[in-house]
């Protein structure tokens, strides 16, 4: 059983891989992980995005670190910000890392004894874009002083 649920992590994966290789998009795989990662470009910050299958729970994973660190003195007001954030969406959530003062983005789906394709590739791929590229850019001015919570809508 074990073995089926591996190779139908790694088939979801190849197919993930095809579908970036289908939108000319380049990124550095590593198929014994079942983990890649891409840069997009933005309309300002660069979209770092992480993409890999978790083999103990069966879900297609995409995680956005966000490029920047988050000031002391402002992590409380970033927290404000994303809490407001996370009410309002639909699907994935953003989180802050205190240990590391950093502030990423997750989307995962379950995949287990299930058929997912293109449709579903493309849902993710562009929520988690869309969504990181829509909050990125406040969520650092928050985080270095330069806008307030209230300033999220």
């Amino acid at each position: 059983m074990e073995q089926e649920k591996y190779l139908q992590c790694k088939k979801v994966y190849e197919d993930f891989c095809k579908y970036l290789d289908q939108k000319g998009i380049i990124y550095e795989g590593h198929l014994d992980e079942l983990r890649l990662k891409y840069v997009m470009k933005g309309t300002g910050l660069d979209l770092n995005m992480i993409v890999y299958v978790n083999t103990d729970f069966c879900t297609l994973n995409f995680l956005s670190l966000l490029p920047f660190s988050v000031k002391q003195e402002y992590a409380e007001e970033l927290s404000s910000s994303l809490t407001k954030i996370n009410y309002t969406l639909q699907f994935g959530c953003f989180a802050y890392d205190l240990t590391r003062q950093s502030v990423s983005y997750k989307i995962c789906t379950p995949f287990e004894d299930s058929l997912i394709g293109n449709g579903l590739f493309d849902v993710l791929f562009h929520i988690s874009l869309s969504t990181v590229q829509d909050y990125s850019d406040k969520l650092y001015l928050i985080s270095h002083g330069y806008a307030a919570a209230t300033d999220v809508e």
